[in-house]
């Protein structure tokens, strides 16, 4: 038998206008649209200083005075960077010496290191958990061995290792991997 809920009781319930009510964000504060012949400078001023808007240029702010200043930038990063196709940016921003030490969680590694390998990376979970072959591409397996064991033998970092795995196995993708580019760069 269906429970019978009493209606709720909206008596204490006070509503107001939406004019009235403070908002954090206003219409005034987007970002405007890039016009053709604007510069970079101007698409930066352009983005807001809400929220995360705000934070983004900070950090841009921040990484310029660092370069500037011929200071380490590390580029602490997860898996993400990597999954949302950013290696480009990145590896640009090494090949450039403004990102100047790299450091990776083990995903990221991985994930690195399947898009050297062939081209594409980020297995469908719950697919693959069922029938329990998540984690188990056979050559990312095998080359992540490789690498532990090489970084055992050089005393070197798991990601120095992987990097150079990547350029010795020479993979049709490796241009794609920051690992291999901190490598190929000297950047540990």
């Amino acid at each position: 038998m269906p429970n019978k809920f009493e209606p709720i009781d909206l008596h204490n319930v006070k509503i107001y206008p939406l004019a009235e009510r403070k908002s954090k964000i206003s219409n005034k504060d987007f970002a405007k649209a890039w016009q053709k012949g604007a510069s970079y400078e101007n698409f930066l001023d352009s983005l807001p200083d809400i929220l995360a808007g705000a934070q983004i240029k900070k950090v841009i702010s921040l990484i310029t005075a660092a370069f500037e200043n011929k200071k380490t930038v590390v580029f602490a990063m997860g898996a993400h960077v990597i999954k949302v196709g950013l290696n480009p940016i990145v590896i640009d921003l090494m090949e450039r010496g403004i990102i100047t030490a790299v450091a990776m969680n083990g995903a990221g590694i991985i994930h690195d290191l399947e898009l050297a390998l062939v081209g594409r990376t980020s297995e469908d979970v719950d697919a693959s958990i069922v029938n329990g072959t998540f984690g188990m591409a056979h050559e990312t397996c095998d080359a992540i061995s490789y690498a532990v064991q090489k970084a055992g033998q050089n005393s070197i970092g798991l990601g120095e290792a992987v990097g150079r795995t990547i350029i010795e196995k020479e993979p049709a993708y490796q241009n794609q991997s920051i690992l291999a580019a901190g490598d190929r760069l000297e950047i540990t």
